[in-house]
């Protein structure tokens, strides 16, 4: 990479693809991950030889600040409900959706907004929850909202976004920082849905 390109990589959504060919690299969640850590990224890369890339981390926890962390991470973040995901970035929506349907949830996925508008439409059941990307191409996350709420106006609405500068949004909802924990996204979902204590009892 150039000393132009090295200095932008962990942006959100910059990449060195043409205009509406790529959502970006995807490393300002490694660099985000790491950080949370306590630890840090280091780049070394030249033009035509390569890069590397070295991650260094804290040491593991004590024992008794795994279990603190264990038993945070106990609370039940399970449910039965229908969740309308959208995400334009493949990987990340892939790794949502599995982690929510193994909490419970039935998931309807879409790669934009306006695709997400069309399933909202088109399904005939129940959608308690849209979990949205708040920046996509086609439609962004709080148009697809607006729109979605016109026919589903008791609809939940969760976004995901990969900066504070993103936060523009005009539809009321709760926002979830990237990157995030599947337990953080899990425990946002289940704070907006409600309380599960029922599907805990017939469980």
């Amino acid at each position: 990479m150039t000393p132009e390109v090295r200095a932008r990589i962990f942006e959100p959504f910059f990449t060195t693809k043409e205009v509406g060919k790529g959502t970006g690299l995807g490393l300002s969640t490694a660099y985000g991950i790491v950080q949370r850590t306590g630890g840090y990224l280091e780049v070394n890369s030249q033009p035509d030889q390569g890069t590397q890339f070295r991650v260094y981390i804290p040491a593991a926890q004590t024992t008794s600040d795994a279990i603190s962390d264990s038993s945070t991470n106990s609370i039940s973040v399970h449910g039965n409900e229908t969740i309308l995901l959208a995400e334009d970035e493949f990987g990340i929506r892939a790794m949502v959706r599995a982690y929510l349907e193994g909490q419970g949830y039935r998931v309807l996925e879409a790669p934009d907004g306006l695709e997400a508008v069309r399933i909202s439409r088109q399904y005939n059941g129940p959608i308690d929850i849209f979990v949205t990307d708040l920046v996509m191409p086609i439609m962004r996350g709080d148009a697809a909202a607006r729109s979605i709420r016109e026919h589903r106006p008791t609809i939940k609405v969760l976004y995901i976004s990969g900066s504070p500068r993103e936060l523009v949004a005009s539809e009321p909802a709760e926002i979830l920082l990237k990157p995030f924990e599947f337990f953080e996204l899990g425990h946002a979902v289940r704070m907006l849905l409600g309380s599960n204590s029922d599907l805990r009892k017939s469980a």
